[in-house]
Protein backbone atom coordinates (compact mmCIF):
# COMPACT_ATOMS: atom_id res chain seq x y z
CA UNK A 1 0.00 0.00 0.00
CA UNK A 2 1.34 3.55 -0.83
CA UNK A 3 2.01 5.94 2.30
CA UNK A 4 -1.38 7.81 1.08
CA UNK A 5 -3.56 4.47 1.89
CA UNK A 6 -1.51 3.65 5.01
CA UNK A 7 -2.57 7.45 6.60
CA UNK A 8 -6.25 6.94 5.35
CA UNK A 9 -6.29 3.26 7.55
CA UNK A 10 -4.53 5.32 10.19
CA UNK A 11 -6.95 7.99 10.47
CA UNK A 12 -9.66 7.20 12.74
CA UNK A 13 -7.19 5.26 14.74
CA UNK A 14 -5.91 9.15 15.54
CA UNK A 15 -8.78 10.83 15.16
CA UNK A 16 -10.22 8.79 18.69
CA UNK A 17 -6.86 9.45 20.58
CA UNK A 18 -6.81 13.16 19.96
CA UNK A 19 -8.20 15.78 22.16
CA UNK A 20 -10.79 17.58 20.62
CA UNK A 21 -9.94 20.44 18.60
CA UNK A 22 -10.84 21.99 15.15
CA UNK A 23 -9.12 19.65 13.36
CA UNK A 24 -10.67 16.63 15.10
CA UNK A 25 -14.43 17.95 14.94
CA UNK A 26 -14.95 19.46 11.42
CA UNK A 27 -18.07 19.84 11.93
CA UNK A 28 -19.73 19.88 8.02
CA UNK A 29 -21.71 17.25 6.20
CA UNK A 30 -20.26 13.85 6.29
CA UNK A 31 -21.75 11.31 3.98
CA UNK A 32 -20.22 7.93 3.18
CA UNK A 33 -20.90 4.62 2.60
CA UNK A 34 -21.16 0.95 4.26
CA UNK A 35 -21.43 -2.63 2.71
CA UNK A 36 -24.51 -4.11 0.99
CA UNK A 37 -27.68 -6.27 2.58
CA UNK A 38 -27.10 -4.14 6.64
CA UNK A 39 -29.64 -3.88 8.95
CA UNK A 40 -29.58 -2.01 12.06
CA UNK A 41 -28.84 -3.56 14.71
CA UNK A 42 -28.21 -1.52 18.18
CA UNK A 43 -28.38 2.50 18.47
CA UNK A 44 -26.70 3.80 21.81
CA UNK A 45 -25.04 6.74 23.60
CA UNK A 46 -22.40 6.93 25.71
CA UNK A 47 -19.86 9.41 27.22
CA UNK A 48 -16.24 9.77 26.59
CA UNK A 49 -13.54 12.25 27.61
CA UNK A 50 -14.14 15.40 25.76
CA UNK A 51 -17.12 14.04 23.55
CA UNK A 52 -20.61 12.22 24.10
CA UNK A 53 -20.66 9.54 21.47
CA UNK A 54 -24.04 8.30 19.26
CA UNK A 55 -22.67 4.51 17.93
CA UNK A 56 -25.12 2.71 15.32
CA UNK A 57 -24.41 -0.74 15.08
CA UNK A 58 -25.11 -3.05 12.05
CA UNK A 59 -25.64 -6.80 10.81
CA UNK A 60 -25.06 -8.51 7.60
CA UNK A 61 -28.56 -10.38 6.46
CA UNK A 62 -27.94 -13.65 6.70
CA UNK A 63 -28.98 -14.49 2.98
CA UNK A 64 -29.56 -12.41 -0.07
CA UNK A 65 -32.26 -10.15 0.59
CA UNK A 66 -33.37 -9.75 -2.79
CA UNK A 67 -32.34 -7.28 -5.89
CA UNK A 68 -30.53 -4.27 -3.61
CA UNK A 69 -28.63 -6.99 -1.86
CA UNK A 70 -25.16 -5.68 -3.99
CA UNK A 71 -25.80 -1.87 -3.47
CA UNK A 72 -24.10 -0.14 -0.67
CA UNK A 73 -25.31 1.74 1.91
CA UNK A 74 -24.99 4.95 1.68
CA UNK A 75 -25.08 7.85 5.13
CA UNK A 76 -25.24 11.13 5.31
CA UNK A 77 -25.05 13.43 8.48
CA UNK A 78 -25.63 16.78 8.55
CA UNK A 79 -26.86 19.69 10.83
CA UNK A 80 -30.28 20.61 10.92
CA UNK A 81 -33.44 22.25 12.42
CA UNK A 82 -36.68 21.90 13.11
CA UNK A 83 -39.88 20.96 11.99
CA UNK A 84 -39.23 17.55 12.22
CA UNK A 85 -41.95 14.82 11.27
CA UNK A 86 -42.80 11.41 10.79
CA UNK A 87 -41.83 10.78 7.36
CA UNK A 88 -44.42 8.10 6.87
CA UNK A 89 -47.27 10.01 8.40
CA UNK A 90 -46.65 13.68 8.23
CA UNK A 91 -47.04 13.48 11.87
CA UNK A 92 -45.06 16.05 13.75
CA UNK A 93 -42.01 14.87 15.98
CA UNK A 94 -41.05 16.66 19.01
CA UNK A 95 -37.17 15.98 19.78
CA UNK A 96 -35.61 17.21 22.44
CA UNK A 97 -32.39 20.00 22.18
CA UNK A 98 -31.47 23.09 20.75
CA UNK A 99 -29.43 21.85 18.03
CA UNK A 100 -29.86 18.94 16.07
CA UNK A 101 -28.21 16.38 13.49
CA UNK A 102 -29.53 14.49 10.95
CA UNK A 103 -28.61 10.70 10.11
CA UNK A 104 -29.89 9.45 7.01
CA UNK A 105 -29.17 5.89 5.40
CA UNK A 106 -30.34 4.50 1.68
CA UNK A 107 -30.17 0.99 0.72
CA UNK A 108 -30.11 0.17 5.09
CA UNK A 109 -33.05 -1.38 6.99
CA UNK A 110 -34.48 -0.48 10.70
CA UNK A 111 -35.60 -3.93 10.47
CA UNK A 112 -35.16 -7.83 8.52
CA UNK A 113 -37.61 -8.42 5.50
CA UNK A 114 -40.40 -10.24 6.55
CA UNK A 115 -39.19 -13.42 4.78
CA UNK A 116 -35.58 -12.89 6.62
CA UNK A 117 -35.39 -14.32 10.27
CA UNK A 118 -34.46 -11.72 12.94
CA UNK A 119 -30.79 -12.93 14.19
CA UNK A 120 -30.24 -13.04 17.67
CA UNK A 121 -29.37 -10.41 19.27
CA UNK A 122 -31.20 -8.00 17.30
CA UNK A 123 -34.00 -5.69 18.14
CA UNK A 124 -37.39 -7.85 17.12
CA UNK A 125 -38.47 -6.21 13.84
CA UNK A 126 -37.45 -3.11 14.57
CA UNK A 127 -34.89 -0.73 16.12
CA UNK A 128 -35.81 1.52 18.75
CA UNK A 129 -37.58 4.06 18.25
CA UNK A 130 -36.05 7.44 20.42
CA UNK A 131 -33.01 6.73 23.06
CA UNK A 132 -32.96 9.21 26.27
CA UNK A 133 -29.37 8.71 27.26
CA UNK A 134 -29.13 11.57 30.03
CA UNK A 135 -25.98 12.72 28.71
CA UNK A 136 -24.64 16.48 28.85
CA UNK A 137 -25.04 17.63 25.20
CA UNK A 138 -26.69 14.04 23.77
CA UNK A 139 -30.50 14.90 24.88
CA UNK A 140 -32.21 12.06 22.43
CA UNK A 141 -32.13 10.42 19.51
CA UNK A 142 -35.26 9.70 17.30
CA UNK A 143 -36.19 8.25 14.22
CA UNK A 144 -38.02 9.86 11.59
CA UNK A 145 -38.40 7.19 9.41
CA UNK A 146 -37.82 3.65 8.54
CA UNK A 147 -39.03 2.77 5.26
CA UNK A 148 -38.17 1.02 2.17
CA UNK A 149 -34.60 1.16 2.57
CA UNK A 150 -34.54 4.58 3.58
CA UNK A 151 -33.97 5.11 7.14
CA UNK A 152 -33.40 8.62 9.32
CA UNK A 153 -32.55 9.42 12.47
CA UNK A 154 -32.58 12.86 14.40
CA UNK A 155 -29.86 13.77 17.54
CA UNK A 156 -30.99 16.28 19.66
CA UNK A 157 -28.50 18.59 21.76
CA UNK A 158 -28.77 20.50 24.59
CA UNK A 159 -26.40 23.27 22.87
CA UNK A 160 -24.58 23.47 19.69
CA UNK A 161 -21.56 21.60 19.50
CA UNK A 162 -18.66 20.65 16.93
CA UNK A 163 -19.00 16.47 15.52
CA UNK A 164 -17.33 14.40 13.74
CA UNK A 165 -18.42 10.76 11.98
CA UNK A 166 -16.44 7.73 11.62
CA UNK A 167 -17.34 4.18 10.22
CA UNK A 168 -15.64 1.11 11.64
CA UNK A 169 -16.01 -2.80 10.45
CA UNK A 170 -16.00 -6.21 13.02
CA UNK A 171 -19.45 -5.23 13.68
CA UNK A 172 -20.51 -2.36 10.98
CA UNK A 173 -21.04 0.62 12.72
CA UNK A 174 -21.12 4.60 12.44
CA UNK A 175 -20.23 6.56 15.15
CA UNK A 176 -21.45 10.59 15.84
CA UNK A 177 -19.02 12.46 18.55
CA UNK A 178 -20.45 15.36 19.64
CA UNK A 179 -17.70 17.67 21.50
CA UNK A 180 -19.11 17.81 25.24
CA UNK A 181 -16.26 20.76 26.31
CA UNK A 182 -17.33 24.47 26.30
CA UNK A 183 -15.97 26.72 24.12
CA UNK A 184 -15.39 29.90 25.41
CA UNK A 185 -14.57 33.07 22.78
CA UNK A 186 -12.60 35.66 24.83
CA UNK A 187 -14.00 39.12 25.79
CA UNK A 188 -14.65 41.76 23.52
CA UNK A 189 -14.68 38.93 20.25
CA UNK A 190 -17.40 39.09 17.86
Amino acid sequence: MGKGMDEALESPRRLLGRPPGDATFPSGPVSGTLEAAMVLDAVSAEVHEGFERVVFTFHHFGSSPGVWADLPAVYAVSADAPPFTFRASGEPLAVEGRAFLRVNFLEMYGHASSDQPTPSGAFPGRSPPELRPGLEVVAQVCRSDDFEGYLEWIIGLTRGARWRVTRLDAPVRLLVDVENRVQLTPLGSA
